[in-house]
């Protein structure tokens, strides 16, 4: 990281370091970076991970009109790499539900998974699903979402994980919760599945 800043004068390594910082949620770094990249390339106030970050920004501030609409721009720019699309597909259905406007949040990303389906990305689309049906006290609703991943796919330990966390906290069902985890074990032997044991 410290090497990267030391390319102040270069757009693409302060768009790096701003990719970084978001990933660490530190907003107000990689705004900060941003800002450095837009002092030497002005085409930077159309990438996608500006647009995102003033999003960010705005939703902090709880100018939800405001984030929805950065985020919104960003859903539109062109050459929007999958990982982009659907970080700001999330914060975006995450800024709808704050602003009260759960059922576009809910259906964004149900357009969002369906786009997605069998990638990498599905994984992070159904959990985020799922916690949006959480903070409405949809807790049914959550589970049936991760329990529509099966054994065969690639998402099926982090969806077990999740459910196994509500039955404990919001069901406070210990027999579910372990029957989670059993079942973790049964249908992918090996050690991810010891180790998620051993850390819950």
């Amino acid at each position: 990281m410290a090497q990267l800043r030391r390319f102040d004068d270069s757009s693409e390594a302060q768009l790096l370091v701003a990719k970084i910082l978001l990933s660490q949620n530190d907003v107000s770094g990689a705004n900060s970076a941003l800002e450095t990249a837009l002092s030497f390339d002005f085409t930077v106030k159309e990438h996608p991970l500006y647009l995102l970050v003033q999003g960010k920004n705005q939703r902090a501030k709880k100018s939800f009109a405001e984030a929805i609409k950065w985020l919104k721009t960003g859903l539109a720019s062109q050459g929007l790499s999958s990982s982009d699309k659907v970080s700001i597909s999330l914060e975006l259905a995450e800024t709808l539900n704050e602003a009260g406007r759960a059922d576009e949040a809910s259906d964004l990303l149900r357009k969002t998974v369906a786009e997605f389906s069998g990638t990498s990305e599905e994984g992070r689309l159904i959990t985020a699903q799922a916690d949006l049906a959480l903070e409405a006290n949809r807790v049914d609703q959550a589970l049936e979402i991760l329990n529509s991943i099966g054994p065969s796919e690639m998402h099926y330990l982090e969806a077990r994980h999740k459910m196994a966390e509500i039955y404990l906290v919001h069901k406070k069902d210990r027999r579910k919760f372990a029957a989670c985890y059993l079942s973790i074990v049964e249908q992918k032997p090996g050690v991810d599945s010891q180790v998620q044991i051993k850390e819950s």
